[in-house]
């Protein structure tokens, strides 16, 4: 017998995915300390670690830095 549920998630549904607009948007976020990562994981259900390799990314390209500090 083949079980299409593994411990209660249904192996069929798709994954997320999330369009590259709100990955910035979530990213940028972050990095700007309006929320925690744990309030905006749960806001776009997005895993926390996701956020943080997001964030960093967007700052090794030099998308955002911080020009409060200069």
């Amino acid at each position: 017998l083949s079980q299409s549920k593994t411990k209660g998630v249904d192996m069929n549904d798709k994954r997320k995915k999330d369009s590259p607009e709100s990955k910035v948007k979530v990213a940028l976020a972050a990095l700007k300390n309006e929320y925690t990562i744990s309030e905006l994981s749960q806001q776009f259900g997005i895993r926390p670690n996701m956020i943080s390799k997001m964030a960093i990314l967007l700052t090794r390209i030099g998308v955002y830095t911080d020009n409060a500090s200069c």
